[in-house]
């Protein structure tokens, strides 16, 4: 019985998850278990062709994959690279221990290559309030390195090479790619541009001044679209914790 740290993203909050995996003789089968939805029970066809085609072998037993807590519903595809490392695992083809002390986390393709996930930012939160450490897809590193220290991030584009890492226990370094930077927020809109509307204006620059929230209400063609795009150039910058907030409300969208 192998055991992995996963997260569920609920919300824009994660919740512990642990993969437990176990191979036992018999007629071949994969059975998951923990209240997973269509999307983590699909995962069952994406693990075993990513195994297979990575070079990698396939147990011919009984594979059992069990996702506590099980009154957790869990949904998406980022279950996909735990659940493969821990057959491999539970199989012998993987170190004992190597996967201690990491969250995992990132989806499959049918050729073995590891694609990013929504919601990347608010698992790495996560795993760092933890004291964890990250195995992420690399498209995924960006937003980890945000929140993570480098040597607490682990990424890797392809299957094969996260168990050759593993397997040879040593990580280079260079993958945990460069920490990201912030740009300087830019837009082609102008307060300027609106004509009229002063009491709507009005309005909103005291809410953009106060920190207030803004319900814009009226009919089709008033400019209410108009006026809410070029809100966001009359704000004041944002300091870091409210980057982290909106940052992770776009990731958890998909959206970054």
């Amino acid at each position: 019985m192998v055991t992995i740290l996963t997260a569920a993203v609920v919300g824009i909050e994660a919740r512990t998850v642990t993969v437990a995996c176990d191979v036992e003789p018999g007629l071949p089968a994969f059975d998951i278990t923990g209240l997973s939805e269509s999307a983590v029970r699909e995962t069952r066809v994406r693990v075993r062709s990513a195994i297979r085609h990575a070079g990698l072998r396939f147990p011919d037993g009984r594979v059992i994959i069990n996702m506590a807590p099980a009154d957790l519903r869990k949904d998406g595809t980022s279950f996909d690279l735990p659940m493969a490392l821990g057959v491999l695992a539970a199989d012998g083809q993987l170190p004992a221990g190597c996967l201690d002390g990491w969250v995992v986390f990132g989806e499959l393709s049918c050729t073995g290559a590891i694609r990013s996930v929504c919601g990347a930012i608010v698992i790495a939160e996560w795993a760092a309030s933890q004291g964890l450490g990250v195995i992420c897809p690399a498209d995924n590193v960006t937003e980890c390195l945000a929140v993570l220290p480098p040597d607490k991030v682990r990424s890797a584009s392809a299957l094969s090479d996260v168990v050759a890492f593993l397997v040879a226990g040593d990580w280079p370094a260079a993958y945990a790619g460069e920490p990201p930077r912030n740009p300087m927020r830019t837009s082609s809109l102008c307060w300027s541009d609106v004509r009229g509307h002063a009491q709507a204006k009005r309005a909103l620059e005291v809410a953009a001044a106060g920190g207030h929230n803004v319900l814009l209400c009226g009919t089709p063609g008033t400019g209410r679209t108009m006026l809410a795009r070029r809100l966001t150039t009359i704000l004041p910058p944002m300091d870091p914790h409210e980057q982290r907030e909106v940052t992770r409300l776009f990731s958890v969208a998909g959206l970054l």
